[in-house]
């Protein structure tokens, strides 16, 4: 959260790890779940596209699958 992403690099990788909150975790159901994840533009709240080799992929990434106990 304190490298802004005006200061990055085209293929730099930037590792920024998060934790689900306890509650949220807990009051899941069992099973796979599969996690979605964007950027958004701070001044307007559009959310930034996603490309992969100069193809767009949308405006998020799925990571997963990822397994609630």
């Amino acid at each position: 959260g304190a490298y802004p992403t005006s200061l990055w690099s085209v293929a730099e990788v930037i590792r920024d790890t998060h934790a689900m909150p306890p509650e949220i975790v807990e009051s899941l159901a069992p099973g796979p779940y599969t996690l979605s994840v964007g950027l958004y533009n701070l001044a307007t709240g559009e959310r930034l596209p996603v490309t992969l080799e100069g193809q767009p992929q949308g405006d998020h990434v799925l990571l997963g699958p990822v397994s609630v106990p």
